[in-house]
């Protein structure tokens, strides 16, 4: 019972902070770290409307639900949608609420409510696309995510994760952040998500045609931000990876 009301106090607190004008993501209420520690008790201890509830707020917080959301994926599938159809209504207020982005839901979802690329069939398929991504947040820097060549190479070799990232970044027309912003492109968060460099980096990995289809339209894009520093970027993130792939061959014979 103790479990069950901390729990809906926690999910009472987090619904007041989404609720205050503002940027209340900025303000002193729960963060990932605490919804983290009750994330084994979640499925065990609330019916699936408060599961719902719950994970919604995990995902706006990107406190990404692993492997205990199994039996409970429909509640999960169910929270993004909330989340989509707020992306469709009201993005405004959601922008200011939530940090999960667009390329995000794409990546991981395979829909974000704008575009719909496909959904996951089950839990399987959702941590199977959540494992690629999370693999770029623990990154700090792109000289981190460069020095991972063995890690990134074995996560391209899965097709389905493939096809969805190249599908999403032609989706968002290779624009790296929700906030872009046409009248003040130069903001240095229009040009350096690592979570965009990390999929192309697994895009570079790949022998799909999608994804060398996608890489050429990428650099044929000349309206991006910044054009010339991100075909500075992806120029080294290709040597590094040609690297790791001569070295492999070398290593083979």
């Amino acid at each position: 019972m103790a479990d069950n009301q901390e729990l809906e106090a926690l999910i009472t607190a987090l619904d007041a902070e989404y609720a205050q004008p503002g940027y209340p993501l900025a303000h002193g209420a729960p963060d990932a770290g605490l919804l983290n520690s009750m994330a084994g008790l979640a499925p065990l201890f609330l019916e699936p409307a408060r599961l719902q509830r719950f994970y919604f707020h995990r995902l706006r917080k990107l406190s990404w639900p692993g492997a205990e959301c199994s039996r409970s994926y429909a509640s999960l599938e169910a929270a993004h949608d909330e989340l989509c159809l707020l992306r469709r209504t009201d993005s405004g207020w959601l922008t200011q609420r939530s940090q999960l982005q667009r390329l995000e839901s794409l990546w991981v979802f395979g829909h974000d409510g704008l575009t719909r690329l496909g959904r996951n069939s089950d839990a399987s398929h959702y941590l199977r696309h959540l494992k690629a991504l999370q693999q770029t947040d623990r990154c700090a820097s792109l000289p981190e995510l460069l020095a991972r060549p063995a890690v990134f190479a074995e996560l391209a070799a899965d097709e389905a994760l493939i096809e969805r990232l190249s599908a999403s970044l032609l989706a968002l027309e290779f624009r790296h952040d929700d906030w872009y912003d046409p009248d003040g492109p130069e903001a240095a968060y229009n040009w350096t998500s690592l979570k965009f460099w990390g999929a192309i980096y697994l895009l570079l990995f790949s022998e799909a045609s999608c994804a060398r289809d996608c890489i050429v339209r990428f650099t044929l894009a000349a309206s991006l931000p910044h054009y010339r520093k991100q075909m500075e970027t992806l120029q080294r993130m290709a040597r590094a990876a040609e690297s790791y792939r001569m070295t492999r061959h070398a290593y083979a014979f």
